[in-house]
């Protein structure tokens, strides 16, 4: 059999399902991908906001956490009841890699039964 025999059914194979190379680390930016496709050195925010949620509730003023986008780079969102200079100083500006952003929400209650 010819040597490139193989290598022309393995391309053909490649084509016909759809086969392409990965994605360059930019593709896809502006998308909450970076769950899953964090940059290199980075964890994925899904799992830093895992790990640092329950430290940011326990903050006076802090009611909630979440990710975000600003200037289409992914952020975690903290937001407060209402944003002081104290909570500015003691929440992070950035938390394993990500910049932290402080949102005034309110206060945040479940709703009447």
């Amino acid at each position: 059999m010819n040597a490139s025999i193989p290598f022309v059914l393995i391309l053909l194979a490649c084509l016909l399902s759809g086969c392409r190379e990965p994605a360059p680390a930019h593709e896809g930016a502006g998308t909450m991908s970076d769950s899953v496709n964090a940059p290199i050195g980075r964890p994925p925010i899904a799992d830093v906001l895992a790990r640092h949620t329950s430290s940011l509730l326990a903050v006076s003023g802090v009611v909630g956490t979440g990710e975000g986008r600003s200037h289409d780079e992914a952020v975690i969102v903290v937001f407060v009841v209402k944003r002081t200079p104290e909570l500015e100083r003691r929440i992070p500006k950035a938390i394993e890699g990500y910049p932290v952003e402080l949102r005034e929400s309110g206060e945040v209650t479940a709703p009447p039964r």
